[in-house]
């Protein structure tokens, strides 16, 4: 079989941040009348016909800011895979975003069809500028950690999406809040790290006779005597042993924290008398460690005379490697410390359904549309979490290092990843719509730490990370859009916006920016850039806070160098994006906004013959509209109140808008 490196379709760039249409409202009538017709993209997306298109609504979201409906496309009856058409309703019925990634009209003609395989081939995928009809399968195996959609082209070729991105009661239970090192206020390190080591004498297992003192070289990491293989300790990498009784001992034994034997190195040596023996207690509970749990309350199920790790929204579950048993307790009370192997299931369980209890406070109660199955010992002990939109989802915590489980700003992280997947469901698709995920989720993990301290709260992963075991991520960064780079990894990308969020957290404070950090999650689609997302905070904030923090983010995104200029200019002056080729202009802006002076639309080099110009107000409601007369007009508008306002110039052949600000 061939695996072929899969590069979807990019998004369309559509420019403004949100678009008001001189259409009917919209309600659901007229949303089911668009099912399976080409209209909605001939009205509002090309002037030209895509030929035998249909539009089947997939997912219905509601945020804070509205309704929206995601529609798959179809060609003659068959899926185009991850090509959707999405549409924000505000709560006036309003349409306030339309996104589309349709290819280019001219790329229509490379679809081939024909009825007599539609049994077989059952979507088409957009691939390498042509589309491929292919056979979708879905492919979940948790002992080989596979999570995917495969599209196959025939018996030996595919293409692969991974994805991996990465009756209830109280108890209650001693847990981190939300890791020991923010809340004790220390660093990593001492009485304050993962594990206790030391030294011993060189523990003997067995003497391995050699009579007649043959030489043998160890001069590798590895090796074998007599079938049985040995690690080789550093200081006989170069050693020649001849002696008649050669030694097998143990260069190093791990123990879990209630003394089990969990893994062992051992090695050879001539010298059992000068050799040291290292042990290591994992998930050690250092005295000061203990001290840091706490009690908190968490909703969960009673059945069966048992309090269980379970309720309407997350279960506690076993099915990656390595395997333990969920506890569950005849009391309502959960205590253990963490050495013991339950206690990350109940850190994660109490973490995970604190952060669910802050987003739904915030208004969003249309994220839990499926319950996730939890395994907190995952990912075959590796150093690394995930979540994966299966069917139930799962959220799977490795355990290398620290335990990832033990370390809230891991657990909200992944989380993040499943509020993504269930706001905009199919669109975690491409290197930079993916960096936006781990970036909204480094965002979630620094805003849910700084609610218990503010100690190092930038550092993305404390306990997990910023030690021994990997370096973490910050949430702060001096990294700007320039930065961006299609050689980075997600994870450096992510960064950027994990950075943008936390000063916008700096200046608005952890409700507005938590609500428009998960608000903007709902517009993505397959491709969205992070330049697009820091675009879409301005619509955010003007569906849920009527546009009065606008300024702020566009100092934010001027820092970050998203955009130029000042606010000022960008509510009052031309905006540059649309008036690169000087078609329109609109000037005098600032007599208009402080003096109530005219506006000045002059037609350089666009033609004002069929011209027609519209005002809408801030909630995208069309306000006044007039026939242009002549390539330059005074416009003036004394009856407006104060506020926002979006001109839009309509010419033959484009459309300009600009935005002003009345006082």
């Amino acid at each position: 079989m061939t695996l072929l490196n899969f590069t979807p379709l990019n998004a369309q760039n559509l420019g403004a941040y949100y678009s008001p249409f001189d259409k009917q409202q919209l309600d659901k009538n007229i949303v089911d009348k668009w099912t399976g017709s080409a209209d909605l993209i001939e009205a509002f997306l090309s002037n030209e016909k895509y030929p035998d298109l249909s539009l089947e609504q997939k997912y219905e979201r509601t945020s804070l800011g509205g309704k929206h409906y995601t529609f798959q496309v179809y060609y003659k009856g068959l899926a185009i895979e991850q090509v959707f058409i999405k549409i924000l309703v505000d709560k006036s019925q309003d349409i306030r975003l339309i996104q589309s990634n349709l290819p280019d009209i001219q790329l229509w003609s490379t679809i081939t069809y024909s009825r007599a395989n539609t049994a077989e081939q059952k979507v088409y995928l957009f691939h390498e500028n042509r589309f491929t009809p292919c056979l979708k399968e879905s492919v979940l195996d948790e002992k080989t950690d596979t999570y995917a959609e495969r599209f196959w082209v025939n018996e030996s070729l595919f293409y692969e999406n991974n994805l991996k991105f990465h009756s209830d009661t109280t108890a209650y239970a001693k847990v981190f809040q939300p890791d020991p090192l923010t809340s004790s206020g220390m660093s990593y390190g001492g009485n304050y790290q993962d594990a206790f080591s030391f030294d011993t004498t060189g523990l003997l297992i067995q003497n391995m006779n050699n009579p007649g003192g043959n030489t043998i070289t160890a001069n590798s990491t590895n090796y074998n005597y007599y079938g049985q293989s040995f690690n080789v300790p550093t200081e006989s990498y170069v050693n020649n042993f001849s002696d008649p009784i050669i030694r097998q001992v143990f260069e190093s034994i791990f123990l879990n924290g209630q003394g089990v034997v969990i893994g062992f190195n051992t090695a050879i040596t001539n010298d059992v008398s000068s050799y040291v023996t290292s042990i290591t207690i994992e998930d050690y509970n250092y005295p000061a460690l203990e001290q840091e749990l706490v009690w908190g309350t968490m909703p969960v199920d009673f059945s069966g005379g048992n309090f269980n790790l379970s309720n309407s929204f997350f279960i506690i579950s076993e099915f990656s490697a390595p395997f333990t048993n969920p506890n569950s307790s005849f009391t309502d009370t959960f205590n253990f410390n963490r050495s013991q192997i339950d206690f990350e299931d109940v850190n994660a369980f109490y973490h995970l359904n604190n952060f669910k209890a802050h987003w739904e406070s915030l208004g969003f109660t249309d994220l839990a549309s499926e319950v996730i199955l939890i395994d907190a010992h995952g990912n075959n002990g590796a150093d690394n979490s995930f979540f994966t939109p299966t069917s139930p989802p799962r959220l799977v915590f490795g355990q290398g290092g620290v335990d990832d489980a033990e370390d809230a700003d891991v657990l909200i992280h992944e989380y993040g990843h499943a509020i993504s997947a269930f706001a905009s469901p199919s669109t975690n698709v491409d290197s930079e719509r993916r960096a936006l995920d781990e970036g909204f989720g480094d965002y979630l993990a620094s805003s849910y730490s700084k609610q218990y301290s503010n100690f190092n709260s930038n550092d993305v992963f404390s306990w997990d990370g910023h030690n021994e075991f990997w370096s973490g991520r910050i949430s702060n960064s001096n990294k700007t859009k320039l930065d961006i780079s299609s050689s980075e990894n997600i994870y450096f990308n992510g960064e950027v916006w994990s950075t943008t969020l936390n000063d916008l957290y700096t200046e608005l404070g952890a409700v507005v920016t938590d609500k428009l950090a998960i608000e903007v999650m709902y517009y993505n689609m397959p491709n969205t850039t992070i330049s697009q997302a820091a675009r879409n905070l301005f619509l955010a904030d003007t569906l849920i806070y009527n546009g009065i923090h606008s300024c702020e983010i566009f100092d934010v995104l001027f820092t970050r160098k998203f955009l130029q200029g000042s606010c000022t200019d960008f509510y009052t002056g031309l905006r540059p994006s649309h008036s690169l080729n000087k078609g329109v202009q609109l000037l005098n802006t600032y007599g208009f906004t402080n003096y109530n002076q005219d506006l000045t639309l002059l037609f350089e080099g666009a033609n004002y013959a069929n011209s027609q110009l519209q005002v809408f107000n801030v909630s995208g409601k069309l306000i006044r509209r007039q026939n242009i007369e002549a390539n330059s007009e005074k416009l003036n508008f004394p009856d407006l109140p104060g506020g926002i306002y979006l001109i839009e110039v309509r010419t033959d052949e484009q459309i300009y808008r600009f935005k002003v600000l009345k006082n």
